[in-house]
């Protein structure tokens, strides 16, 4: 997979370039659209899509708000039917792994040992 705004190679399941940073797009089947809990302003439909559509919160809630001053006012039924349709983040179902880690070798691993105590310096309580 490259990179949309450097071109540079990424692997495939980066959501962000290690060269220029920038958003990648991710997998389709990944993707769910969530309510998130962290960033509502009213029901958090405008944060779903703008999460979903890899995009800026403030383009869509300001798209959402144009929408609104069209009459006979469309967007408010279609927010509202979101905001019942949209699952919450609390409420929605983990998304599956984008790939499966490996399992662990046979017979385990063995637990790292103990760290040794620090030495004692001399001298470092004063004498009495």
């Amino acid at each position: 997979m490259f990179c949309t705004h450097c071109g540079r190679e990424v692997v495939a399941h980066a959501s962000f370039c290690p060269n220029c940073g920038g958003a990648q797009p991710s997998n389709v089947g990944n993707r769910r659209m969530v309510r998130p809990i962290v960033g509502r302003k009213v029901g958090g439909v405008c944060l779903a899509i703008a999460n979903y559509l890899s995009t800026d919160v403030t383009l869509i809630r300001v798209i959402a708000v144009l929408m609104l001053l069209i009459p006979p006012f469309p967007a408010g039924l279609v927010y509202v039917i979101f905001w019942i349709v949209v699952p919450s983040e609390e409420y929605a179902a983990p998304a599956p792994p984008a790939y499966a880690a490996a399992p662990p070798p046979a017979g385990g691993t063995p637990p790292p040992p103990p760290a040794p105590a620090p030495p004692s310096t001399p001298g470092a309580y004063p004498q009495s």
